[in-house]
């Protein structure tokens, strides 16, 4: 019963003004009846419905990935909305939290989102970035929340500690002298490998390249008279980048 109709003046009226949504019902065809008492006519009234801007737009959650240290202006995703109210308004995008050091930016007519300050990129220091999207119509906002995830790179060179360690002369093969400890800012994204780069005088020591611990390699080079003090210069590598430290062995 949207509407009522005065029986005397044939003034329509609305009569239930939460059936007048242009959403659902755009056009209403309504027959209508006169009569003179005895005889009766009808015809079809038409009412149209004016599409005002009466709905709050919505942005939809979203997930993307995107490598760190991506260049400025590299294409992350683009936001999808919706308003109810259809084309009658133009929607406007806008991040209003969650853009650290505004590492993105995003296209306020579109809804593309791209990287804006690529230093800011570093899975290592953060490797998810959560977005508060705002959409507005004009009048109305809405907000929803955008992830952006980063993969993480080979982008850190590994770091070693040196060392100084002691033995006994003539110690025998395989006797344990010490192990070299390094570290990667990338995580476990890299296998670590180790191995002597000089310094290792007729192969005294052996080292294993996957945990970094130094034996004796040939127990007759273990002679405090000759060579009372090795310097080694281990090395370690992720496949990619590389880096070095001296450990000291003293007789």
């Amino acid at each position: 019963s949207a509407f009522a109709i005065n029986p005397t003046s044939g003034e329509l009226a609305v009569n239930a003004s939460s059936a007048l949504d242009y959403e659902s019902e755009s056009l209403f065809s309504l027959t209508i009846q006169v009569s003179d008492g005895t005889n009766t006519g009808s015809g079809v009234v038409s009412v149209s419905i004016n599409n005002l801007n009466d709905n709050t737009p919505s942005v939809t959650a979203a997930t993307f990935s995107i490598n760190e240290n991506a260049a400025n202006g590299t294409a992350v995703g683009t936001v999808a909305s919706a308003d109810a109210d259809g084309t009658l308004n133009t929607l406007t995008y806008s991040i209003t939290s969650g853009n650290t050091n505004s590492a993105f930016a995003i296209n306020p007519t579109s809804g593309e989102l791209a990287v804006n300050a690529s230093s800011s990129l570093d899975y290592e220091s953060a490797n998810s970035f959560s977005l508060t999207i705002q959409v507005s119509d004009g009048t109305n906002t809405g907000n929803g929340i955008v992830t952006v995830n980063l993969n993480n790179l080979n982008d850190n060179a590994p770091s070693i500690n040196g060392g100084v360690f002691t033995l006994d002369e003539n110690s025998a093969n395989g006797i344990a002298v010490g192990t070299v400890v390094a570290t990667d800012a990338d995580g476990a994204l890299n296998s670590l490998t180790y191995s002597i780069a000089s310094g290792n005088t007729n192969s005294a020591f052996a080292i294993n390249s996957t945990t970094g611990a130094i034996t004796i390699n040939k127990t007759e080079e273990i002679d405090f008279e000759t060579n009372p003090v090795f310097s080694l210069t281990v090395n370690v590598t992720d496949g990619t980048h590389s880096n070095n430290a001296i450990v000291t062995i003293n007789l």
